[in-house]
């Protein structure tokens, strides 16, 4: 549950619009799955992400301040970059958080696995994709990071979950340099994956976060399908969106034209239509 007990003790409140302004630009925001409470995740222009909880559903006025922080994830020197073999105890890469972040999104049913409560996908302009968790009681930690969508070709511009009616795994969805979905997979025991293919990323930070086996479960990323190439003539894609069953994905490419995307029998993506959007 929400409700006001998520406030810590002397928690100040803060009760004006302006009390809630951030430092720089704010690019993205979204209000957590219901079953957490009443949250506001902001993404900010300057590479950080803040969370502010409301502490009266019935009067959105009171926020606790100061507000959670995902602190940007600085990879030591060595780091093994995203094409490195499954399972390297050494980071993934930088986090979206340490390069101008560009979009967020809350994973929508909060199940809790392996003690995890809250989850945040969060897309960086520099093209990287990073997974952020929390368990009760504690602070949000990197999970997993990987380098998403070329920073050549536009980088990452928008990341979406997916619904889940009965996968035992997770899928976000992310767009920018092309657009492609990844496996997500929540309390792992080291054989995640199943047949999912396709490149694993472990914790970033050697531990710092929930990948660790040593706590009992992991985070892991996977790449599970490119849907659109990086180099295919209708990018940049600006924006992705999962229809309510999450059988179809709807993006919306540089033209004036959204694209709708659905899996075969097969498991294989194909375009099903385009709708002319414009004048």
């Amino acid at each position: 549950g929400g409700g006001g007990g998520g406030a810590g003790p002397s928690s100040s409140v803060v009760k004006s619009r302006a009390s809630l302004a951030c430092e720089g630009a704010v690019v993205d925001v979204k209000w957590c799955p219901v079953a957490i409470g009443l949250k506001l995740a902001c993404c900010l222009a300057n590479g950080k992400a803040k969370v502010y909880e409301c502490l009266n559903k019935l009067n959105v006025k009171q926020f606790s301040h100061p507000p959670e922080e995902l602190d940007p994830h600085r990879p030591p020197s060595g780091t093994v970059t995203p094409g490195s073999v499954a399972g390297s105890e050494s980071g993934a890469g930088p986090s979206a958080l340490g390069s101008t972040s560009a979009a967020l999104d809350w994973m929508p049913v909060a199940i809790e696995r392996a003690g995890i409560s809250e989850v945040l996908a969060v897309g960086g302009h520099a093209g990287w994709l990073s997974i952020w968790a929390k368990k009760r009681g504690e602070g949000w930690k990197e999970a997993a990071s990987s380098d998403a969508h070329p920073l050549a070709s536009g980088g990452l511009k928008d990341v979406a979950w997916c619904p889940n009616l009965c996968r035992s795994y997770e899928v976000v969805a992310t767009c920018g340099a092309g657009a492609r979905l990844w496996r997500v997979d929540l309390g792992a025991s080291g054989e995640a994956g199943g047949g999912g293919g396709g490149m694993l990323v472990s914790a970033p930070g050697g531990g710092s976060g929930y990948g660790g086996k040593e706590q009992g479960g992991s985070i892991q990323l996977r790449l599970l399908r490119e849907i659109v190439m990086c180099t295919d003539e209708v990018c940049p894609v600006w924006r992705c969106s999962w229809s309510l069953t999450g059988t179809a994905l709807a993006l919306s490419p540089e033209g004036a034209e959204v694209s709708v995307w659905k899996a075969t029998a097969s498991d294989e993506w194909s375009r099903e239509c385009d709708i002319d959007v414009g004048a």
